[in-house]
C-alpha cells in the first residue's frame, strides 16, 4: 500500500519549509475536518495543534525528501523546502491521491482562529468544521 511509502517524522524537521501546494477542496462543507480525518486514519492524531490548525511531517521513502501536510489560515496545504518544490510536487500528488482513497476516521481537534474556536474532525465517517464564535 502506498501509505508505507510515506513515513511520519518529527515535526521539528519541518523547520524552514513553506507552502508548495494548496489541497484541492474536495469537501467544501468540511475542508479541514476532511483533510484531518483522512490523515488521522493512517497516521494518528497530530502531535501539534497550533493557532489556525495542525501539522504532520513526512519523509518519502523513495526519495528521502521531507514534506508537510498541514492546515493554517489559508486551509489545508502541503509544504516543503522551496528549493525542492519541483521534486516534491509529484510526491505530494501521490500522497494526496492516497488520502483521497482513505475513509475518514472519527476524530476531533479544537484550535483558535481569528473568528473564534474551531472544532474540526469527523463523526461516523462524516467530516465537519464548526466555528464557535466568541
Amino acid at each position: 500500500m502506498e501509505e508505507n511509502r510515506f513515513v511520519r517524522v518529527d515535526d521539528k524537521l519541518a523547520h524552514g519549509t513553506s507552502l508548495i501546494l494548496n489541497r484541492e477542496i474536495k469537501n467544501p462543507n468540511s475542508m479541514i475536518g476532511d483533510f484531518l480525518s483522512r490523515l488521522w486514519r493512517i497516521y494518528g492524531e497530530p502531535k501539534n495543534v497550533n493557532y489556525e490548525g495542525f501539522v504532520y511531517t513526512f519523509r518519502d521513502t523513495k526519495t528521502g525528501l521531507l514534506f508537510t501536510a498541514y492546515s493554517a489560515g489559508s486551509g489545508p496545504a502541503y509544504g516543503g523546502k522551496y528549493e525542492e518544490s519541483e521534486k516534491l510536487i509529484p510526491i505530494i500528488k501521490s500522497f494526496d491521491e492516497m488520502l483521497d482513497s482513505t475513509t475518514p476516521a472519527d476524530c476531533e481537534i479544537q484550535f483558535e482562529t481569528d473568528f473564534g474556536t474551531m472544532k474540526s474532525g469527523a463523526k461516523n465517517e462524516t467530516p465537519y468544521d464548526i466555528i464557535e464564535e466568541e
